[in-house]
């Protein structure tokens, strides 16, 4: 029989992949080397999509889904220097979120960030380089 076990992973690394949505990323190998592989699993608490071209997060609960053991155990999601000008309702499916960076992005309106007031455990939220700063 199989032995399971699991490994703590501290990052799951999708940054300068140049993604256009979040399931392209089931097509691509994670930087460093940081793979799930059949015969054990990964707690991956942080997921990494900085520096890529994406411009909705519509598709991260099933991409998260079929990337990792636990989607529930998230709890650092970045963003960074995308394209988003929206934030979509299911990051409010990560409950455990404590730091979410979406700075360097295209989010311009405050209506978009008090969507996040659902997430009662966030603590770091990045929002410099966007147009709501000029607001």
């Amino acid at each position: 029989s199989k032995q399971w076990y699991q490994r703590r992973v501290r990052a799951l690394d999708f940054s300068f992949k140049n993604l256009a949505t979040l399931s392209d990323s089931l097509e691509e190998e994670p930087r460093k080397g940081t793979k799930l592989k059949e015969g054990y699993t990964e707690l991956v608490t942080a997921v990494r999509y900085n520096n890529n071209s994406l411009s909705e997060l519509g598709d991260l609960s099933p991409t998260m889904s079929a990337l990792v053991f636990q989607p529930s155990a998230i709890s650092w999601l970045d963003f960074s220097f995308n394209e988003l000008t929206t934030l979509d309702k299911v990051l409010l499916e990560f409950g455990n979120l404590t730091t979410l960076y979406l700075h360097g992005n295209h989010i311009c309106s405050l209506a978009e960030v008090k969507k996040l007031s659902g997430l009662p455990l966030l603590r770091t939220l990045t929002l410099h380089g966007n147009p709501i700063e000029n607001q």
